[in-house]
């Protein structure tokens, strides 16, 4: 692990709510593989106290990393910890689970995520991600905290969202403005 990535990719915030997909009940089941993840998992259970904490978690792990005199040989011995006690912070990628944490307990759809290798080790993405789905009402809140983040936020071909950023320290301030913002995603009609 090495000072933090700056990843080449334009912002763009942007979401056409005509574009925006839901899908079926049987799709979002364990083993659906909702959006082609052999691994996906339902997490819109996680309720706002626990993404709080998986926020404050996760801001532990990454000042740990950075205080540490050796990063790598950090990052060795939580994951050794994160092993122990088996959590979120185990399935996501380090710097985005706070995100996919936040945008659950919004009521969102996640379906991956990545953080495109910010903290090392190859990913399958170039850049930190989180892909979901959302319905029309949390639109203008997910704009408005992805302005505040700085992070882009755009449909994807497949009717999901998908909200990035340039830089992974941003995707935690994103979270963070979700939080923030819970109130106004309690006050939404419920989603099926």
């Amino acid at each position: 692990m090495s000072e933090q990535i700056h990843f080449d990719i334009e912002i763009v915030r942007a979401v056409d709510c005509t574009r925006l997909g839901w899908p079926a009940l049987d799709q979002r089941q364990e083993g659906g593989r909702l959006g082609g993840n052999h691994e996906y998992v339902d997490l819109r259970h996680i309720s706002w106290a626990e993404a709080v904490d998986i926020a404050d978690e996760e801001r532990g792990i990454i000042d740990r990393i950075e205080r540490a005199d050796d990063p790598d040989a950090e990052w060795t011995v939580i994951e050794e910890e994160l092993e122990e006690d088996p959590g979120l912070m185990v399935l996501i990628d380090l710097g985005i689970a706070s995100t996919v944490a936040a945008l659950s307990a919004a009521g969102c759809i996640t379906v991956s995520s990545c953080n495109g290798g910010a903290y090392g080790d190859h990913h399958h993405e170039r850049y930190p991600l989180v892909a979901f789905y959302a319905r029309r009402q949390h639109v203008p809140l997910l704009l408005g905290a992805a302005e505040r983040a700085g992070v882009g936020i755009e449909n994807d071909p497949d009717g999901a969202v998908v909200v990035y950023a340039d830089a992974i320290d941003r995707m935690p301030i994103f979270a963070a403005a979700l939080i923030e913002d819970r109130a106004g995603f309690e006050a939404l009609p419920p989603v099926k």
